[in-house]
């Protein structure tokens, strides 16, 4: 997906390579996780997250918090409801997170852009954290902002790590006179743990590998050689 309203994104169907000007093959750079399955939803794309940091500062928060489990409680078409979970939403714009795992987010944020010295400024709805953008450096991964990392599921017991920049953790508001934190709080009545969405993704590479039950992915194409999602070579075969 690309990063801005202009651009183009591209979309591949079949394996690699996935060259991109100039001349860059991305596809020995992908990071896997397994795509998980929700019975309730079986079109749709689920990945594990076992934590969530925000720079060196891992939020307290149980990983039982993000596991799909079955919910007594909550019955659809008769049988028992799935909850929580992380799903890779097409459709949503800004990631949403469970209220309780919001607050821990929100907090850590802003003690982390305090300490960067960005000056915080009225919220700007829907929200609940916005900064002077004259207080911000920009760097090619978008304005230096806390980094919020997403520990996800690796293959065995290991782990693999999705980091989001400025890029894809602030929005610009007010004709870029602010930046607000661009994770939002879900509704009390969402039974998911975490929707990833769109502006998260955006100049990132992703791969889903129906066959094998995994998602690869490059976190960023930014952050290493300067390229983007809009810079895909289209006139290649």
């Amino acid at each position: 997906l690309p990063s801005g309203p202009t651009g183009k994104g591209a979309l591949f169907f079949g394996d690699s390579p996935y060259s991109f000007l100039p001349g860059i093959d991305y596809s020995t750079a992908l990071l896997y996780t397994p795509l998980l399955t929700n019975p309730r939803e079986p079109d749709s794309y689920y990945i594990g997250v076992k934590a969530i940091s925000v720079d060196a500062t891992k939020l307290p928060i149980p990983e039982s918090s993000f596991k799909l489990r079955n919910d007594p409680n909550i019955r659809i078409d008769n049988k028992v409801g799935v909850v929580r979970g992380t799903i890779v939403s097409s459709t949503v714009r800004y990631t949403t997170l469970n209220s309780s795992i919001f607050d821990l987010l929100l907090s850590e944020f802003k003690l982390g852009a305090k300490a960067r010295g960005l000056k915080e400024v009225a919220p700007v709805s829907p929200f609940e954290a916005c900064y002077n953008a004259s207080s911000a450096i920009g760097t090619r991964v978008g304005y230096a902002v806390p980094i919020i990392t997403f520990t996800l599921q690796g293959s065995g017991q290991n782990s693999v790590n999705w980091p989001f920049y400025g890029a894809n953790t602030v929005v610009s508001v007010n004709d870029y006179k602010a930046l607000c934190l661009a994770f939002l709080r879900a509704n009390p009545f969402e039974q998911r743990s975490v929707i990833l969405g769109t502006f998260q993704q955006g100049d990132a590479l992703l791969q889903f590998d129906l066959a094998t039950s995994k998602l690869g992915f490059v976190p960023t194409l930014l952050a290493s050689r300067l390229t983007t999602c809009s810079n895909f070579n289209f006139t290649s075969n």
